[in-house]
Formats: C-alpha cells, structure tokens, sequence
C-alpha cells in the first residue's frame, strides 16, 4: 500500500457548513428515492455500512457506485469533496484516512465537537488523481484511539471526462459535425406538419455518433447519455 506523505492534512482549514439535507444522488450506496436525508441520519451506522457523500456524484452508473464528469471535477479548486458521514462510535481522535486506488490522499483527526455533535468530516481528492476514462476505487478507513481499525466498502467511481463525439473537427461550425442530426420522417420533410400527422407527436431520428466512427471508443455513444432536442423553445430529453 502506498502512501502519500505530501497530503495537506484538513485540520488546517476551518469545518465546512454542515448541509442541511443530501442529495440522493451523491451517496456511493442508493438511498430510499424519499427519504430527506441529513448527516445526522447516518450516526447510528457502523463505519464499515458507512456510504461516502460526494456532493458532485451522479448517479446512477451501471456496473459502478457512482461517477464523475469533467464538470464535477473542475467544480472547485480544492478537487473532489468527500464527506465522511457520523458514524456510530466517532469519538475524539480517530483518525480518518481517505485513500484512492489504494493511496491516502487525505486524512483527518476527529474532534471532540465532531464526536460529541455527530458532525460530518469534509475531505478533497485533488481532481488530477483520478484515473480518466477508468473505474478509481475510493475508500475511507478509521483508527480508533484504542487501536482497533475498520473500513468502508471500496467504492468504484466511474471518471468519464470525455465529450460525446469528440471535440468538433470543423472549428468554423457551432455545432459538432461529429453528432448526427435529428431526422424527421421523409413525408414531414417532404410536405411539413399536417393536419393529419399533427395529431400524434412525431418521431425524430437521432443516428449512432460519433459520424466518424474512427474516432477513440471513449468519444462512442454511453449508456446514460442524456440527448436535448431543441426546437424552438421548446426541449425534448431522452437517454
């Protein structure tokens, strides 16, 4: 296991707000769709059931607990939040250690306000550690102050940075050349929008991308691409 001694310990900077509610969508481990979900809500977990909160998370991503796109990691300048949530038995001086692909990248000593309120302990991975285009396995550990130790679940998260269908090869254009464009059938190109053909909503044909086939599978249609047709004001989506 390797161990990266050059990790900025938080302690320096000041606590973080605690969020008043978190969203479904960030924990590494899916949560009741309804549920209003606060950092208290996790303080009689074990650390081993623990999920980590990541603020920039989606999800879902098939075959992964969660993912991140360019945006999520350019979000801020610290790199990737990671909350480590209360956890049953957080006490004054554990010490939490966050690792990624099996190197520490943060860590912190608990409080004792952190232990007697419960709070949430805040942790960066600085965006540049994580594997592009690949599974990264995200994963927080505890040493109590008696010297026993436990773990979370190692968490794959999906980094996909990459544009559909690349970037355009054709700088003079606003649009991709590389993304299809929508299709309407041939009787509404031939003669418009009908009478007849208005009663139902017309399909619009949207064709395999990149056009240029060549180009590095990670610029290939995704499962969970979300596709906006704009016409007009008005805005279709669809995965």
């Amino acid at each position: 296991m390797t161990i990266d001694l050059d990790t900025q310990h938080p302690d320096r900077s000041p606590i973080s707000v605690q969020p008043a509610s978190l969203r479904s969508e960030g924990f590494t481990i899916a949560q009741p769709d309804d549920a209003i979900l606060t950092p208290q809500s996790f303080r009689n977990t074990p650390f081993a059931d623990l999920p980590l909160y990541l603020p920039t998370l989606s999800n879902p991503v098939v075959g992964f607990d969660g993912g991140f796109n360019r945006a999520a990691l350019e979000v801020s300048a610290k790199g990737v939040t990671c909350i480590l949530l209360p956890y049953l038995g957080q006490v004054d001086r554990d010490f939490i250690e966050l690792k990624l692909n099996g190197v520490r990248v943060d860590f912190h000593t608990v409080t004792d306000d952190e232990a007697r309120q419960g709070l949430q302990i805040v942790l960066h991975v600085a965006s540049e550690r994580f594997i592009r285009e690949a599974g990264n396995t995200l994963q927080a550990f505890v040493t109590r102050v008696g010297g026993s130790s436990d773990q979370t679940k190692p968490f794959n998260i999906k980094v996909d940075i990459e544009f559909p269908g690349g970037r355009n090869p054709v700088a003079s254009t606003p649009q991709n050349e590389n993304l299809p464009k929508p299709v309407f059938p041939q009787d509404v190109i031939d003669f418009g929008v009908t009478p007849e053909n208005s009663i139902n909503p017309i399909p619009v044909s949207i064709g395999y991308y990149p056009v240029n086939t060549n180009l590095p599978r990670v610029n290939h249609r995704k499962v969970r691409d979300e596709i906006r047709l704009s016409l007009g004001e008005s805005l279709s989506n669809t995965q």
